[in-house]
């Protein structure tokens, strides 16, 4: 007899019921609640169950910390956004601007197109941006690089170049080559504060995860990048999943969102392909249409922006700061 399985998620009251329909050959139709096999909800460890103005006020007071310089040494927290073309980049520093600012418009720093505009990325540049709270700059730089694409020159060797601080903000992205011989854009002896401390693999959610790094030109050369940085004292790395909002998580229901069992595959192949804590892998949703900010989003941004700075500066401190391990430490 021909059996047809049917799986079904239901939500009642924002909690999910995991029930198969077995559809067998004589029309009878059989509804099974099996305990025990609903699918995990995603919320990681420290992960916030709500997405509410609770939130955007906790983590707001949480960034005054980053008004004033981080170390004499390296004053800025340089965080470096990489992915593919279209994967949300610089969305994403116009969400974390919004949310930072709490006002009713969205802000737009930087250009940012839809996937419909083509597979290339709007951003040419090594493009910096500050980031403000109120009157007060933080004490944290963005860089925004072109996207991976079959159409750009954006590579391993041009995004490790920017990486280890020896492209000077707002330069043009040329070849590895290109930009070596041209000395109004190289720092050929970076310092500590020129580095970036700081990688964000920017992944979008509708990304094919039947591809592998083998497939995929773009995850190729992120999981290079994760590969020659899995040392202790290398740069701090966090994986954030955009767009979430496109493979089930409900727009007006995104103070929920980190209870949505449909994150946790993607946030899992992202974890397993780039080897990274899940703790570290972060879902968000950019602002792109709407007409005004909401506390869900302003929180969510919040949230993954401060595990990233916070981070980055124990990074600083750790390694420039006024309790530096002595040089003959391990001696």
């Amino acid at each position: 007899m021909a059996i047809c399985f049917q799986e079904y998620i239901v939500k009642i009251k924002w909690k999910h019921v995991y029930i198969i329909v077995i559809v067998a050959c004589n029309n009878k139709i059989h509804i099974l609640f099996l305990k025990g096999s609903a699918p995990s909800l995603w919320r990681g460890k420290g992960f916030p169950p709500k997405l509410d103005l609770t939130v955007v006020t906790e983590y707001k007071d949480l960034f005054s910390s980053l008004t004033s310089e981080i170390t004499n040494v390296v004053p800025f927290i340089n965080i470096i956004l990489v992915g593919e073309a279209a994967a949300g980049k610089s969305s994403l520093v116009n969400t974390f601007a919004t949310a930072l600012d709490g006002g009713k418009t969205i802000k737009t720093i930087c250009n940012s197109g839809p996937l419909s505009y083509g597979p290339g990325s709007l951003t040419s540049t090594n493009h910096i941006e500050a980031l403000h709270i109120g009157e007060n700059m933080l004490h944290v730089r963005l860089h925004d690089l072109p996207g991976i694409a079959h159409t750009t020159i954006v590579r391993e060797d041009e995004l490790n170049m920017v990486i280890d601080g020896k492209i000077k903000p707002n330069a043009k992205i040329q070849t590895a080559l290109e930009m070596a011989q041209n000395k109004d854009i190289l720092r050929e002896n970076p310092k500590p504060a020129d580095k970036m401390h700081c990688i964000i693999y920017v992944i979008r959610a509708t990304f094919n995860t039947a591809l592998d790094c083998h497939q995929s030109d773009s995850l190729k050369v992120l999981r290079n990048i994760r590969n020659k940085r899995k040392a202790e004292d290398d740069a701090i790395q966090f994986a954030i999943v955009t767009a979430i909002d496109e493979i089930g998580v409900n727009n007006y229901d995104m103070e929920n969102a980190y209870n949505y069992p449909c994150i946790r595959p993607i946030c899992d192949y992202v974890s397993r392909v780039l080897m990274l804590d899940p703790n570290r892998v972060i879902p968000v949703s950019n602002y792109f249409e709407e007409m005004s900010p909401t506390d869900a989003k302003n929180a969510m941004s919040l949230f993954a922006l401060w595990k990233v700075c916070s981070a980055g500066q124990d990074y600083i401190k750790r390694n420039w700061g006024e309790k530096t391990i002595r040089a003959d430490f391990h001696q």
